[in-house]
């Protein structure tokens, strides 16, 4: 069921205690917002609205969201939603940047992850008065589902887990001549962690080509290029644990 308005406009007089209601097509599903401050913008009051935690919250803890669970029973944890179902099948999953509200799980498991509010929060401020945004802020991440396929030998080895490509950082002023944009590219996307003897690295770009990257919290430490192997090779073997020492089995 589709519930809201595109975010574009909202119905006038807001109050502070009602639920706002969107539809958030990277996510396809409706979603809602409550209030959380005041704030202003260039001098005009505004009610910041940003979702609360239950939106992506696992349906053992809200069972409201067990229908968004495609097909049913096929739920993942805190803070992710898989969305398969409208992207073709592809192994998609949505969450906010950093895996922000999300289970902790999630974090832990990949190296890099600082989920905080400031940086990571979608919010919308809103006139109250006229119910239009005057400033919006959406932050959105793109995870895909990494799993072993059964009948390739090669995959029994790789961490299952829910892995980040990239996220989206777009920031909006209606008061502006011109609205601000800020939209990591794949050139700014999650460095991927590569196995190099003992030590784990990012493969990313240069010192310089780091630059860019800090401003959507993604920093790059310098990237040894000492061997000869192409660094997107080296990123899919961190799928993989350590060889086991000599002497030692593989664990089954």
């Amino acid at each position: 069921m589709i519930n809201g308005t595109d975010g574009a406009v909202f119905h006038p007089l807001i109050n502070r205690n009602e639920l706002l209601y969107i539809f958030a097509a990277d996510l396809c599903r409706s979603i809602h917002l409550a209030y959380v401050e005041d704030v202003e913008v260039k001098g005009i009051q505004a009610f910041r609205f940003a979702p609360p935690e239950d939106v992506l919250m696992s349906p053992k803890d809200n069972p409201a969201n067990a229908g968004f669970c495609v097909p049913a029973g096929d739920c993942l944890g805190t803070g992710v939603l898989k969305v398969s179902v409208c992207r073709e099948g592809a192994p998609i999953v949505v969450s906010f940047p950093h895996f922000y509200q999300a289970d902790p799980k999630y974090i832990n498991a990949v190296e890099g992850m600082n989920p905080n509010k400031d940086e990571h929060e979608t919010y919308l401020d809103l006139q109250p008065t006229t119910g239009v945004p005057i400033r919006a802020c959406k932050r959105a991440q793109l995870n895909i589902i990494v799993k072993r396929i059964p009948g390739f030998p090669k995959t029994r080895h790789i961490n299952e887990t829910i892995f980040p490509i990239m996220f989206v950082n777009e920031v909006r002023r209606s008061s502006d001549p011109r609205s601000e944009r800020q939209i990591p590219a794949p050139t700014h996307a999650f460095p991927l962690c590569a196995a190099d003897g003992d030590h784990r690295r990012r493969v990313g770009s240069s010192d310089e080509d780091a630059a860019p990257h800090r401003h959507a919290g993604l920093q790059l430490p310098r990237v040894h290029r000492g061997h000869g192997h192409h660094p997107a090779a080296r990123a899919r073997r961190s799928l993989l644990p350590k060889p086991p020492e000599e002497g030692k089995e593989r664990p089954q």
